[in-house]
């Protein structure tokens, strides 16, 4: 098998999640982030530093940050793994279930709901009454103010530090702002977050490179650009970047690829197909079939697979989600045993792009594009609504590994075979549904459905 030295760029699974809040230029009555504010802030343990030539930001030299301190990464890596509240798991995994179900119209597509549940919580956390019981609703998460749920999202952000991933989380201020400290010390301290400022009034051109510079130094550059365009009216941008870096634990042999049919959702077409016999976690419901591909790591970290979703004959994609709905997909993923398989699985890259804001509706939030309360961003009442989600996505498979990267920029303004012995088959030659779990509890972190070749 290739080490990492050997084949650097086997598996680069890239996730960001960006947040981009404005606010119009009409609000008035905001507070802005004073002399005072500014001492209350550096009472969080949060200082205000310059940006210098060793700064993570490329190319910036004339904004100040909000620094998180670096002990709060270090909390993150003296942490040990433990398996999630199955609840919790399965809220999480409903909602990329619900997504994926909201989005799919025969086309190929992919999300990540773990990095939308983390952006979005990001936001609910400063979200008040009525808007973050919607937000919360829809992302099936019960409640976000008390101490196991700060201990799931802390146990979920070391994890996504662990075995080839690397998370971040960003907010960017508008210089002057009325933050409120209590807001942004929680994020600091819950998400990891680092805080900086910018001018989005007096040059949001610059505010925008500055955000592209760090959300492509933090993805591998895999998302070289997440904003554009934005307004001097903007007053936060929130993101969130995952980026994964692995192997496949068994590699597939590249003189064992070659051409098969791939028989999609509008056309049949002849394309490379990956083929291989591995020993590997494989069930069967009554409309599909599961097999799942792990990636090479420490499995005392985190166990991370690629799982594949394959209806079987005479069922489609509707009767395997529903399927796998009744049991739910950390079921799915635990109830798959060691079994020798023969597959055969198609190389593919494609992109995806959407917006989730009628996919958000219809799951509930509808609040907080209309009628929000993010109150607890600042240090009183505000307009800040949302107006757009964008989620961008890019997903590539072959011999070695995979690489995968993904975007979502919320904006926001104020207003089976035997022979001799039994070897099952799982021949990936139409509609199937793939994603990036963790085995151990079966968390879904990427998920998507190739339709079409």
């Amino acid at each position: 098998m290739n080490n990492h030295n050997k084949r650097p760029k086997l598996l680069a699974l890239t996730l960001t999640l960006t947040l981009l809040m404005g606010i119009l230029s009409s609000c008035n009555n905001m507070t802005l982030l004073s002399e005072k504010s500014k001492t209350e802030v550096s009472k969080t343990e949060i200082s205000i530093t310059e940006v210098s030539k060793t700064s993570k930001i490329k190319n910036s030299n004339a904004t100040t940050l909000l620094a998180t301190p670096l002990a709060e990464k270090s909390t993150l890596s003296e942490q040990f793994y433990r398996s999630m509240d199955a609840d919790t798991v399965d809220g999480m995994n409903q909602f990329g279930i619900n997504s994926l179900k909201a989005l799919y119209n025969g086309e190929n597509l992919m999300i990540s709901s773990v990095s939308l549940e983390l952006a979005l919580l990001m936001t609910a956390t400063g979200a008040k009454g009525d808007t973050r019981e919607e937000m919360l609703s829809a992302l099936h998460i019960s409640d976000i103010e008390s101490a196991e749920f700060d201990n799931t999202i802390s146990q979920l952000m070391w994890r996504a530090n662990q075995n080839g991933l690397n998370a971040a989380n960003s907010i960017w201020f508008q210089k002057d702002y009325g933050v409120s400290s209590d807001y942004a010390e929680r994020c600091a301290k819950v998400f990891a977050s680092e805080l900086f400022e910018v001018d989005y009034i007096s040059n949001a051109k610059q505010a925008e490179e500055y955000i592209n510079s760090w959300t492509s130094e933090n993805t591998n550059d895999k998302i070289p650009k997440i904003v554009e365009d934005l307004s001097p009216d903007t007053r936060m941008v929130l993101i969130n970047t995952l980026h994964f870096l692995s192997d496949w634990k068994y590699e597939f042999a590249v003189d064992n690829t070659y051409d098969q049919d791939f028989k999609g959702v509008n056309s049949t077409n002849s394309v490379p197909f990956m083929h291989a016999r591995f020993n590997v976690p494989y069930f069967e419901g009554d409309t599909f079939q599961y097999l799942a591909l792990p990636f090479v790591g420490d499995d005392s970290l985190s166990s991370n697979a690629m799982s594949f979703i394959l209806p079987k004959s005479g069922y489609d994609m509707d009767d395997a989600i529903s399927e796998v709905e009744e049991m739910t997909f950390a079921e799915v993923v635990t109830s798959a045993t060691i079994q020798e398989v023969d597959i055969s699985i198609p190389k593919f890259e494609y992109e995806y792009s959407t917006s989730m804001v009628s996919t958000m509706r219809s799951l509930g939030m509808n609040l907080a594009f209309d009628d929000a309360d993010f109150s607890g961003m600042t240090d009183g009442d505000n307009g800040l609504a949302i107006s757009d989600i964008i989620h961008k996505t890019y997903i590539k498979i072959d011999e070695g590994g995979a690489e995968a990267a993904a975007a979502t920029a919320v904006i926001m303004y104020e207003t089976a075979i035997p022979e001799p012995e039994v070897v099952l088959e799982f021949n990936a030659n139409r509609p199937f549904w793939f994603s990036i779990c963790d085995t151990n509890d079966g968390i879904m972190m990427f998920s998507g459905i190739l339709s079409t070749l």
